[in-house]
């Protein structure tokens, strides 16, 4: 078995729930749960089930969670970043640096970086946060700017033609 393919097995109710509903997408980039079979399956109250789900699949990793409608307890989970693109365009004008690396695990989870990736870009990260620390004295918000930038070009160079895409004035 593969450092990559090994499980880990679930804690407590919500990972648990996150797990089913990961394996419930496949190719698709929405399902619906059905809250009360969330709820059988899992001997739990229907109540513990959906905050479960909105705490895991936020819009910060990438979903949107809605009523499926219909008033049967059914909420839809969509999966918004699907690819490269979605990933820079999701950074905000400002990241911490846990918001960074939440983002980053995100990205290495659904497979659009790989780990080398992942920690190439965080080592980037950190090295823009010591220097503008330490030499430039900068606000803390001035370092979240300069590191949601960083972390969004850094995402574009890493799409097919990515580096195409970047102009050599981004650069100056």
């Amino acid at each position: 078995m593969t450092p990559a393919s090994k499980k880990t097995k679930p804690r407590g109710l919500p990972e648990k729930i996150e797990r089913r509903v990961n394996g419930m997408f496949g190719e698709n980039t929405s399902v619906v749960v059905s809250l009360s079979e969330f709820a059988e399956a899992f001997n739990c109250a229907q109540s513990r089930v959906e905050p479960a789900i909105r705490r895991r699949f936020t819009p910060e990793r990438g979903f949107i969670v809605e009523r499926a409608g219909g008033g049967e307890g059914n909420i839809r989970v969509v999966s918004v970043a699907t690819s490269h693109p979605d990933a820079a365009a999701a950074v905000g004008e400002s990241v911490t640096e846990d918001e960074a690396r939440e983002h980053l695990s995100v990205l290495s989870g659904r497979g659009l970086i790989n780990e080398r990736e992942r920690l190439i870009i965080e080592v980037a990260l950190r090295h823009s946060d010591d220097v503008s620390r330490s030499e430039f004295d900068l606000s803390p918000y001035r370092r979240g700017v300069m590191r949601a930038e960083l972390l969004r070009r850094m995402l574009r160079a890493l799409m097919p033609g990515g580096l195409g895409k970047i102009s050599k004035n981004d650069w100056d």
